[in-house]
C-alpha cells in the first residue's frame, strides 16, 4: 500500500497483477490504514466507506457505504467487519454481504485508536481518553471509562487487562 493506492504484486515474479486507488478516505484521519483481509479479498477504506477489493487482482468485488466516514480503522471480528464511524457509532459490518449489520451507540468522538477484539469483546478507546468495552454478541455496550488522558498509539489486551499508552508516554493497565 502506497498512499492510497493498493498494488498487488506475485510473490514469486515480482510482477504486478493489479492495482486499486481511492481518494483519501478523510483528510487527516484513516486514509493510511492498511488493508484489512476478508474472506472475499481485503477491505480498505475510501471517501465513501469500505471497499472490498480481490486479493487476486484488486478488482472491486463490492462496497459498503458510510457516509459520515470512520474515526478509526477497520479490524476483523471473527468474520464481521467493525470499525467506529464519523458519528462516533461502532458500526458491525458483513463483508460478504457489502451491509452495516448494526450501528451501536457510543459517547465516542473524535479519531479512535484501533479497535482490539478477542473473546467476543470489542474493545475501542478514543484519542480523548474514553475506553469502552462492547459485547459483540450482544450488540451492547458493557461498560464504559473516561481515563482522562490523551491516548495514543494502540489498545492491547491481556492476562484481562487493557495496556494504552498516554501522550505523556505512560502506560494505562486498565482490569477488564
Amino acid at each position: 500500500v502506497s498512499g492510497d493506492t493498493l498494488r498487488i504484486l506475485d510473490a514469486q515474479t515480482g510482477r504486478e497483477r493489479g492495482i486499486w486507488s481511492a481518494q483519501p478516505a478523510n483528510p487527516g484521519s484513516q486514509s493510511a490504514a492498511k488493508p484489512v483481509p476478508v474472506p472475499e479479498g481485503l477491505a480498505m477504506l475510501t471517501p465513501r466507506g469500505i471497499a472490498i477489493v480481490r486479493s487476486e487482482n484488486a478488482a472491486l468485488v463490492r462496497e459498503i457505504l458510510v457516509p459520515e466516514g470512520f474515526s478509526s480503522a477497520p479490524i476483523l471480528a471473527g468474520r464481521e467487519l467493525v470499525a467506529v464511524s464519523g458519528k462516533g457509532e461502532v458500526l458491525v459490518m458483513d463483508p460478504s454481504a457489502g451491509t452495516v449489520l448494526v450501528a451501536i451507540k457510543t459517547s465516542l468522538s473524535g479519531p479512535c485508536l484501533l479497535p482490539r477484539w478477542s473473546s467476543g469483546r470489542l474493545v475501542v478507546a478514543s484519542r480523548s481518553g474514553t475506553v469502552l468495552s462492547i459485547d459483540l454478541g450482544q450488540r451492547s455496550v458493557q461498560w464504559e471509562r473516561s481515563t482522562g488522558k490523551t491516548l495514543e498509539g494502540d489498545v492491547e489486551v491481556g492476562e484481562g487487562r487493557l495496556f494504552i499508552k498516554t501522550g505523556s508516554s505512560e502506560l494505562l493497565i486498565l482490569d477488564i
